[in-house]
């Protein structure tokens, strides 16, 4: 069953939506409560101002992309790393939970909009979808070859070549047109799977 949520709960997931498709510039706080179904300046009873809105949005997605990306990590240190399965496993979660997920694209456009006025915005996108993920991949992959799975290489070098191509493909799901969504899908899975073996070729021992 769906959660109900409260008044300012709506507030927040209306507004990231709104900001979602017409930025933060274009919507006002009338917008926001007429979607919402209230008057205007009920708004103001949960939040202080439109900015304090984004700001609530940006650090509860933060922290809910933060998770999904700890929770992936940690679900595959079980894998068989001499296998090329794992490495499609480590690409495919990242893919199916945090690039495809409805909040994670909409929050991206948000931020990717904002980023050049907003420092927050700008923090926040290097933070989530490259930094984050490139640690957790570097700390496997040195692992991986003190292990002596994988080659004697840099892990931080390894972990760019492992996630600079998977962005990309992410990237070109997320600007795909909406009404394309049943042939980009099939499509951004065999380009996965088509550069790990590549990279698992590459640098598996």
């Amino acid at each position: 069953m769906a959660k109900v949520l409260n008044t300012k709960e709506k507030i927040a997931s209306t507004s990231l939506n709104l900001f979602s498709k017409k930025g933060f510039d274009g919507v006002s706080v009338r917008d926001i409560a007429t979607a919402v179904g209230i008057k205007e300046s009920s708004v103001y009873n949960h939040f202080s101002s439109k900015k304090n809105i984004l700001d609530s949005i940006i650090d509860e997605q933060s922290e809910r992309c933060e998770k999904i990306t700890k929770n992936i990590f940690s679900e595959v240190l079980q894998n068989d790393f001499t296998k090329v399965s794992a490495y499609d496993d480590v690409a495919s979660k990242l893919f199916m939970q945090l690039f495809r997920d409805k909040y994670t694209a909409k929050f991206w456009n948000i931020l990717n909009t904002e980023r050049i006025k907003n420092k927050k915005c700008s923090e926040k996108i290097s933070k989530i979808f490259f930094d984050d993920i490139l640690s957790y991949i570097m700390t496997l992959f040195y692992q991986l070859i003190n292990r002596g799975i994988m080659k004697n290489q840099s892990p931080a070098v390894l972990a760019l070549e492992f996630y600079s191509s998977l962005y990309i493909i992410f990237q070109r799901y997320y600007v795909s047109p909406v009404e394309s969504s049943d042939e980009i899908e099939p499509l951004t899975e065999s380009m996965i799977k088509e550069h790990i073996t590549q990279f698992c070729k590459n640098n598996l021992i």
